[in-house]
């Protein structure tokens, strides 16, 4: 049961997510910058490793967060 409910739930905040959360990641940017980089920066894992490719158009760079706990 629980499990089901966790499910639901989670299915209901990735809906709403997808309806309302660039709007809402606009509003928290403009009122609050600190806080909206702060949650922004949250989301990312603290141990991480940057792999930087050079390609053929000069400023272009890809940047790909790699699993380092393997």
């Amino acid at each position: 049961m629980r499990n089901r409910l966790s499910k639901y739930v989670l299915n209901e905040l990735i809906t709403h997510w997808e309806l309302n959360g660039s709007d809402a990641n606009e509003r928290k940017c403009k009122d609050h910058p600190g806080a909206y980089l702060r949650a922004m920066l949250s989301l990312v894992p603290k141990d991480f490793a940057l792999t930087v490719e050079q390609s053929e158009f000069p400023q272009y760079i890809e940047l790909r967060f790699t699993n380092t706990l393997d």
